[in-house]
């Protein structure tokens, strides 16, 4: 950027800098290495299954190692430093107690993809090139870097295309990076390498905003109420419910209650769906009465209780389109 004109230097507050077009390929060794190795050692074994699944494997250094498994019939992993956390990154101070939200999906035209959320931590993640990311939809084999620790998402099935040369069935090039608002319908023909598109970082209401609200979320517990407006970038980003500063309402002004974890659950458009996860919370997220993990809001609108001990209630109340 030194000799370019200020004139000329793309504006990251602009929203057209967010353009589905834009791409990069920038290497990053550190990350690529371990992806081909575990691309090496586990592709054989995840090419002969037919689970529609990824391998998520975490790493750290040469004696740590997580795997895991995300499937595509609503699965999904919280990535952190809590006990609790599907995926457990301990001993690095630089992970937040919760993370990550890993997402297994399909895109529009059936090809499964990998997303994933920094749940507004510090932090947040990096890819090749080393740029911070907060949120992504990824197709092929790639890696993350979180901290210390690399996580790496592998499909299982073979890829469409026949393998390069080299012994695996994939040679983990760099990364094609987009940058979009929303998630893509469709994944880019060459599926033997990582096809990354960057998303916009999960929301917290703060100032009103001039899209129209989509749904109304009202929240109550014995400190009080409150009643919170959501737009469609909210849900298509992530809304996050708990204590924190960072969660809606800004923890809610005070009403969340000490059994509240402190990032609960998150609300988020998922495909035709409107879905609420839960975060690995100690006291549970409950609906209909039940505890869930994660599960589908009705479009007539939905009663949702955080923890069993001073909960919370919440009412979700989607505005018909």
């Amino acid at each position: 950027m030194a000799n370019t004109p200020p004139s000329a230097q793309p504006n990251r507050n602009n929203p057209t800098f967010f353009r589905p077009n834009f791409r990069m390929e920038r290497p990053l060794p550190q990350l690529r290495r371990p992806l081909q190795r575990l691309v090496d050692e586990l592709g054989p074994e995840l090419a002969s299954s037919d689970l529609p699944a990824f391998a998520v494997v975490a790493i750290r250094g040469r004696t740590q190692r997580r795997r895991t498994l995300v499937t595509l019939d609503d699965g999904h992993l919280v990535v952190g430093r809590h006990t609790e956390a599907d995926l457990c990154l301990d001993a690095d101070p630089s992970v937040s107690l919760r993370h990550l939200l890993i997402r297994a999906v399909q895109l529009e035209d059936g090809t499964p993809a990998l997303r994933m959320l920094d749940l507004d931590t510090k932090a947040g993640f990096r890819v090749e090139g080393g740029d911070d990311v907060r949120s992504l939809i990824a197709t092929g084999p790639f890696a993350v870097a979180v901290g210390e620790w690399v996580i790496a998402g592998i499909p299982h099935g073979r890829p469409k295309q026949p393998p390069r040369g080299g012994g695996g069935p994939y040679r983990v090039a760099a990364p094609v990076l987009h940058r979009a608002e929303r998630v893509p319908r469709q994944a880019d023909r060459d599926d033997r390498r990582s096809h990354i598109t960057l998303l916009p970082r999960v929301d917290w209401i703060g100032a009103s905003s001039s899209v129209s609200l989509v749904a109304r979320l009202q929240l109550s517990s014995r400190r009080g109420d409150d009643t919170l407006p959501i737009t469609q970038p909210m849900l298509d980003r992530g809304v996050l419910v708990g204590r924190y500063e960072r969660c809606v309402g800004r923890g809610s002004r005070g009403i969340t209650t000490a059994t509240i974890s402190r990032t609960h659950a998150l609300i988020l458009r998922d495909g035709p769906e409107d879905r609420i996860f839960d975060l690995a919370s100690t006291g549970g997220t409950f609906l209909d009465g039940r505890r869930i993990r994660s599960a589908a809001l009705s479009r007539s609108g939905s009663r949702i209780r955080l923890a069993s001990d001073d909960p919370v209630h919440m009412h979700w109340s989607p505005f018909s389109s």
